[in-house]
């Protein structure tokens, strides 16, 4: 990661995002918007959103305002 920051996907910790530089990490969870705190894998975009699957829905993570989007089921989302 060119700024230093890795974001990982964790089971039941929620998305976590590492700082090599500092040495410090912050979990963001439901708590902090997450639909869920079991996040499968997470993915950056163009845009440096980042796409979480989880067992509720995909997650589209916004890092700079730190909020979250869920799609479901009823949006599209197949099973």
């Amino acid at each position: 990661a060119p700024n230093g920051l890795l974001w990982l996907a964790t089971a039941n910790r929620g998305l976590v995002r590492w700082d090599r530089k500092r040495g410090q990490a912050r979990a963001f969870r439901r708590a902090d918007g997450l639909a869920n705190d079991n996040i499968y894998a997470v993915y950056a975009d163009r845009r440096c959103h980042l796409w979480m699957s989880s067992d509720y829905g995909i997650m589209q993570f916004d890092p700079v305002r730190q909020t979250t989007r869920t799609y479901l089921l009823e949006d599209g989302l197949s099973t």
